[in-house]
């Protein structure tokens, strides 16, 4: 039965989908962040209290510290937001003291719906309670439909959200971008350890005998080193020599033979 090859961990699928899933979680999120942004910037504009101008309005405040006061016009056809231009705001206190109020240095508006709004002026309550607010909008001037009150910033609220977002968004791609590195460094130690020391084909060599000699084959001796085969080796000491021609000293002549031939007559007797 063949054993079954083993693959590097983690597979090439995982090192991406893990960190492409966990970017797309962070890009929902941030998502998320800009939508709820988006929430709190309509929020904030519904949140604002409302007088008509011309007529003095009490208006309860709810939390001291700095008021914006917006003229709302109708949502202009051409896209431009209209110039909010002699309006004045005054502003009474529950005890009948006249609250400073400050025309607003700069350029702020929002749009939401079917309304657009300019901020126009600005004020301070130290505590918070019931104040009776007066705008009073010259003939000549931009005429808004009502003025809002109110202490948030919409931009600010929508600023947060798409901050968010981004810093949402970064957070993520940077963790899956580096997990993404880490997952493929380690898939590339698994391959390296898991890859054969030869290469596909050639089986490493065994280790023992040198591989210049072949295996002894049966009914032969294992090759070595030693006195030639064609020699044998000697006697040991004391070993008298071996009888007949072969076997004799060297220098030794064979025996005679001195018998006489068979055909010949023995010899005469006395």
């Amino acid at each position: 039965m063949t054993a079954p090859i083993a693959k590097p961990k983690p597979s090439l699928a995982a090192a991406i989908l893990i960190p492409l899933l966990i970017w797309i979680l962070f890009s929902i999120g941030a998502g998320y962040m800009a939508f709820r942004g988006f929430q709190d910037y309509t929020s904030a504009i519904d949140g604002f209290a409302r007088i008509e101008p011309g007529t003095p309005t009490e208006v309860t405040l709810k939390s001291s510290g700095e008021y914006r006061v917006w003229a709302e016009f109708p949502q202009s056809e051409s896209g431009v937001t209209p110039i909010a231009s002699g309006i004045t705001v005054t502003v009474v206190d529950a005890d009948g003291n006249e609250v400073a109020v400050d025309d607003y240095v700069g350029t702020l508006s929002y749009s939401d719906g079917d309304r657009e709004g300019v901020a126009v002026s600005t004020f301070s309550i130290d505590e918070p309670g019931d104040h009776t607010i007066t705008a009073t909008v010259d003939a000549f001037a931009n005429q808004p439909d009502r003025l809002a009150i109110g202490t948030a910033n919409p931009l600010t609220e929508i600023g947060k959200g798409v901050l968010l977002m981004v810093v949402v968004g970064t957070v993520g791609f940077l963790i899956a971008l580096i997990l993404f590195i880490v997952m493929l460094v380690r898939r590339g130690r698994s391959k390296r350890a898991l890859a054969p020391a030869y290469a596909p084909g050639y089986p490493a060599p065994a280790y023992g005998a040198p591989g210049g000699y072949p295996p002894p084959q049966p009914g032969y001796p294992p090759p070595g080193y030693g006195a030639p085969a064609a020699y044998p080796p000697p006697p040991p000491a004391g070993t008298p020599p071996p009888s007949g021609p072969f076997g004799s000293p060297p220098g030794t002549p064979p025996p005679s033979d001195t018998s006489p031939p068979g055909n010949w007559p023995p010899p005469p007797t006395a």
